[in-house]
């Protein structure tokens, strides 16, 4: 097994399946799905991705995959670092770990200040006991308000992914395209200020996936969604 961060992933499979322009050298577009119409109607209904930001790959055919050193299987440990605001707003859903009793909800808010304190170097430790590298998905506030941890995960070598703003400020599908724009860019600087290190990744706070209006964020330095 290799264990490597998501850069290291990600920079090893697109060097070798990837031309420049992001696309599949070779890859034929799939057939259309044989559906009653009105399945059909949602513009992005077909075989693969429901989006052009990159291309459909099926690995199922795909040769015998081998990665450095003859291995199987390439792994990337992702911990989540996360800042959950006492003042957390409605946004018509709620955040997934969100405060759960009338402000101010200290029950909550305690709990996952504690793990932010302590629960995370016990994650940290059972890294290093194993020898371990990960990528850490962090907010940008939390980097901000515990640089201690950023310290701690610079120490070791690891990558630094974004992962938004707070758990306060989720990216979901009826966000206007310059709001979120504008949080992807604050939550960047932030985390490439606070680390020093360039932040090529990005792993979407609350697992809602990637909005619509974003675009392709290798415009804005992406190396990889995780």
């Amino acid at each position: 097994m290799w264990v490597a961060t998501g850069r290291e992933i990600a920079d090893w499979y697109y060097a070798r399946h990837y031309d420049e322009m992001g696309r599949l050298p070779g890859r034929k577009a799939g057939r259309a799905m044989t559906l009653p119409r009105e399945y059909l109607e949602y513009r992005h209904r077909r075989a693969g991705m429901d989006h052009d930001r990159y291309a459909y790959s099926n690995l199922s055919p795909a040769s015998r995959w081998s990665g450095p050193g003859g291995a199987r299987i390439a792994l990337c440990i992702v911990p989540a670092v996360e800042f959950f605001p006492l003042d957390m707003k409605p946004q018509g859903f709620k955040a997934p770990g969100a405060m759960d009793r009338p402000h101010p909800d200290y029950w909550n808010y305690t709990l996952r200040d504690y793990g932010n304190r302590v629960g995370v170097f016990r994650v940290f430790a059972a890294l290093d006991a194993h020898g371990l590298k990960a990528s850490v998905a962090i907010n940008a506030r939390a980097a901000e308000r515990m640089p201690f941890l950023v310290a701690e995960i610079n120490r070791r070598g690891w990558e630094i992914v974004g992962h938004g703003l707070d758990m306060g400020h989720l990216h979901h599908g009826a966000m206007a395209m310059e709001e979120e724009r504008a949080l992807v860019r604050r939550s960047l600087a932030t985390l490439r200020a606070v680390s020093g290190q360039a932040v090529t990744g990005w792993a979407v706070a609350g697992v809602l996936g990637i909005a619509q209006h974003a675009g392709p964020r290798r415009r804005r330095g992406h190396r990889l969604c995780l």
